[in-house]
């Protein structure tokens, strides 16, 4: 192990997230499947900047993606459980819309 690797343990619920990025063909990666989490090692043996600001972007990526698809999605869930849930899934589009464009614009400006 070095200081540059860098590890990370999900949920197996986060896996359709995480399959996202171990899709990137470019990142060096190992991982495996336990009984509950999905454990990732990402390998930096690069001084390459381009590596390293690849890296930070699947992280967000994967961040972002899990809120979307998780956080955000039981939060409406939740909060309106009275309405159908044809109305909710309409409710959570529009709250999916407007969280990718407040990101967008947040990394935008970055």
């Amino acid at each position: 192990m070095t200081n540059k690797d860098i590890y990370l343990s999900l949920n197996k619920q986060d896996e359709i997230s995480v399959k996202k990025l171990l899709t990137n063909r470019k990142l060096e990666k190992e991982y495996t499947y336990n009984k509950d989490f999905i454990e990732i090692v990402l390998k930096n043996n690069s001084k390459d900047k381009l590596y390293n600001e690849e890296i930070v972007e699947e992280i967000a990526n994967l961040i972002i993606d899990i809120m979307e698809n998780k956080f955000l999605r039981k939060y409406v869930i939740k909060k309106y459980s009275f309405e159908s849930s044809e109305e909710i899934q309409k409710i959570y589009m529009c709250a999916l819309n407007l969280f990718k464009e407040k990101y967008f614009i947040i990394k935008k400006s970055l």
